[in-house]
């Protein structure tokens, strides 16, 4: 698919999953530091990550920054991850926390989380008025 953009600039860009292997992986990271360098995105960041691919991000970024100087190897802003009570993935908000990543929640409550809630109405009803300010609480 080909297509342009009408606009100059954007916001945040995400590699969606981390498929295609680590030569694959770093590749795409590189078309998007690129981009940052060029003025086309502002941020750019991951989705769908764990944290071994993480690490392998990380380890990329220090050795280009070592090497070429500090911001060479891109800045990961966010990893846009499923997060929700009933997958928590405490490994990767922990990761996240001690670099300063943005953890941006990506579907998944609504596909069954607030469903299950609303098929438990003892449960809910100990823990919150509405079964939907549960998840939500839980997320703030």
């Amino acid at each position: 698919m080909n297509f342009r953009l009408t606009i100059s600039s954007v916001d945040l860009y995400l590699l969606h999953a981390p498929y295609g292997g680590k030569e694959g992986r770093l590749g795409a990271w590189k078309a998007l530091v690129e981009a940052v360098e060029a003025g086309k995105v502002r941020s750019i960041g991951v989705s769908n990550y764990g944290v071994h691919h993480l690490e392998e991000l990380e380890t990329y970024i220090k050795d280009v920054d070592s090497k070429e100087g500090s911001g060479k190897g891109g800045v990961l802003s966010v990893n846009q991850v499923e997060l929700h009570p009933w997958l928590p993935r405490p490994d990767i908000v922990s990761w996240c926390e001690k670099r300063g990543v943005a953890l941006e929640v990506g579907s998944g409550a609504e596909r069954f989380g607030i469903g299950t809630v609303l098929t438990c109405p003892r449960l809910t009803a100990h823990l919150c008025e509405r079964p939907r300010w549960m998840t939500k609480n839980w997320y703030l």
